[in-house]
């Protein structure tokens, strides 16, 4: 087996924007409406009144519709840059956020393209909406609809159940969201459609019954998970810290993650000799050092069926000097090759990630097989 590093640089969310944004009621009300009558000075005001609530910003939760929101309604005044970064400077607990929110909006439909899928990026989406009204975020939700049937990954089906949740309830509060779903209804594929057409006609509390029912079925399957089980993806979310890590064969990946559209992942427990398999980690975290950035690593150990260690390696970089309040891909990944001199049989992969902001270590266990 040939291990090389590839040096490559690139739960349901509590708060939900379909329901509140902001435990300021007024504040709420106004960023869910302001794509109906947007302008500088209403954004302004929403900044500081969010400035003004120490409670709310303290909560990694509010990170994802904050971002969406002030970057999306950022992105319409170009022309104003200098005058939201000069009021940047005057906010006392929100102004790293603006500010970074301030650098995404110089790209183009940042938040539309924003990677990933979990229930606390819808939300991000649907601030991206609310700011613009643009139904191409609509779309990006509908997208997620997919993942409802997904019942190996806990994240992944919470991302497609809360999008279905907040579609539901955001088609009843606000009309352009339902005639939306509606006129293009016809042009969904058929494993889309259905989850349409159930949006359409239930209540949201009915679909958190769904939801509900699939959370316990899936923590049930894992439960009864034998430890020799093969294992090839794991998911990770606490205290703000979410990790999806998972073995593919794709060496495609990398290059697909820079693209507008986002991958998907397909993860594989069985190789045949010959193949490579790469371990990938995406992760997102609220950990921060006094310059707002993040600091990750970790550490990975593959073992062969009989027990003994094949590789080993410490301190690989996650992701560092950079801000990480979205997911991003692991920026010092490795790949196992399998040779033709390898053992058949069962491999594990023990990893370590260390969030080393928060001083929090998170032990992560896959495993694959190797046919001939």
């Amino acid at each position: 087996m040939k291990i090389s590093l590839l040096f490559i640089t690139i739960f349901l969310s509590t708060i939900s924007f379909a329901q509140s944004m902001s435990p300021q009621v007024k504040v709420a009300m106004e960023m869910q409406s302001f794509f109906k009558h947007p302008s500088p000075d209403l954004l302004t005001d929403i900044i500081k009144s969010i400035d003004n609530d120490e409670d709310f910003l303290s909560k990694s939760s509010s990170a994802y519709p904050f971002i969406g929101f002030i970057t999306v309604a950022l992105s319409k005044y170009p022309d104003k840059s200098v005058d939201f970064n000069n009021l940047s400077n005057e906010l006392k607990y929100s102004k790293d956020l603006v500010k970074y929110c301030l650098k995404l909006s110089e790209t183009k439909d940042t938040v539309l393209n924003w990677k990933g899928h979990e229930a606390s990026i819808n939300d991000l989406v649907w601030s991206g909406f609310f700011a613009s009204g643009d139904t191409r975020y609509l779309d990006r939700l509908v997208s997620e609809l997919k993942y409802c049937d997904m019942k190996d990954s806990l994240v992944l089906f919470l991302a497609g159940m809360s999008a279905k949740w907040s579609l539901c309830s955001n088609a009843i509060n606000y009309p352009i969201v339902g005639e939306y779903l509606e006129q293009t209804l016809e042009n969904r594929p058929p494993e889309i459609k259905v989850h349409i057409k159930e949006l359409l006609n239930t209540m949201p509390e009915e679909i958190i019954k769904q939801m509900k029912e699939g959370v316990r079925e899936i923590r049930k399957q894992n439960k009864d998970k034998k430890s020799d089980t093969l294992c090839s993806l794991r998911d990770y979310d606490k205290d703000g810290l979410q990790i999806h890590y998972a073995l593919i064969k794709d060496k495609n990946f990398f290059e697909e993650w820079k693209k507008p559209e986002l991958p998907q992942i397909i993860s594989s427990d069985t190789y045949k000799k010959g193949e490579d398999v790469i371990p990938i980690i995406i992760f997102s975290t609220d950990g921060k050092d006094i310059n707002g950035n993040a600091d990750l690593s970790y550490d990975i150990t593959i073992t062969k069926p009989d027990g003994s260690q094949y590789g080993h390696f410490e301190q690989l970089e996650l992701w560092k000097d950079e801000p990480a309040p979205v997911m991003h891909l692991v920026k010092q990944p490795i790949m196992i090759h399998i040779e033709k001199s390898d053992p058949v049989g069962i491999y594990k992969i023990s990893s370590v990630v260390y969030e080393n902001n928060k001083k929090v270590n998170v032990n992560i266990e896959l495993s694959f097989q190797v046919v001939e």
